[in-house]
């Protein structure tokens, strides 16, 4: 298996005449993932341990449902927090679907993969959180970003940068 926004035709075409089995994780919701597992798990016989995990997830979201406040807050998720370099959220993929459902309001590129703005795009996203790969302290120290809601009312988190950027086992993770 492998995630569809990190590898394009080419690179797939040649596993495939390798004589590899391949299955793309492309993923924009919440129940694509779920329908995904379906899949990868049907291949490799290990049902029961995706239900489990998917019991999780859809346990997560439950949770966060219940937690929803009346006033959805502008949510961003930043990964690759280094100077200059800031890579957005899309707002058309699985991430922005999870958001939504924890009563977030996503805000970030019109895409469904992680994408870096030009920074006067990001400033006016003005998120009133950020989820950050582990670079709060570098926003938090960004001169240009002091203006940013979550960055004046320190409402910027850190997530593993894994669970960011790659589509996987720990979506449960990004959600709890």
């Amino acid at each position: 298996n492998y995630d569809a926004t990190h590898y394009n035709a080419d690179d797939v075409t040649k596993l495939e005449q390798l004589g590899f089995e391949t299955l793309a994780l492309d993923a924009h919701n919440v129940d694509q993932y779920r329908d995904f597992g379906e899949k990868l798990t049907a291949r490799v016989t290990i049902e029961m341990t995706m239900s489990r995990y998917l019991d999780k997830v859809y346990q997560a979201l439950a949770v966060a449902a219940g937690k929803k406040t009346t006033q959805p807050r502008t949510t961003l998720m930043l990964g690759d927090g280094k100077e200059s370099n800031y890579l957005v959220m899309g707002t058309k993929g699985l991430h922005a679907d999870v958001f939504s459902k924890c009563g977030a309001k996503p805000v970030g590129v019109d895409s469904d993969v992680f994408q870096a703005p030009n920074l006067e795009s990001l400033i006016d996203m003005d998120p009133e959180i950020i989820y950050s790969d582990g670079n709060a302290q570098a926003i938090y120290s960004d001169a240009r970003l002091q203006g940013v809601s979550a960055v004046k009312n320190r409402h910027v988190y850190d997530i593993d940068g894994k669970d960011i950027l790659r589509i996987g086992a720990k979506l449960n993770t990004i959600i709890e």
